[in-house]
């Protein structure tokens, strides 16, 4: 088992006498978790948003445009 594993074991299952930092611990790893959903959500979202402005866009003007020299 490496190090750190052992160490986030220890931490999480604890033993006697661990009651309120077990708790304070898996609330941090839920906010944490809920806080990375949020921010990969927002993300997509925009890039969304971002992809149908583009669309947009190009669509009121050809890709292509003739002029004369003058």
């Amino acid at each position: 088992m490496k190090f750190s594993q052992a160490i986030a074991k220890r931490f999480m299952l604890g033993g006697k006498g661990a009651g309120p930092s077990r708790l304070t611990g898996w609330i941090a790893i839920i906010g944490l978790a809920v806080g990375c959903m949020a921010m990969i959500l927002s993300i997509s979202v925009l890039n969304g948003f971002e992809s149908r402005v583009v669309n947009r866009i190009i669509g009121f003007e050809g890709d292509i445009r003739i002029s004369g020299l003058t």
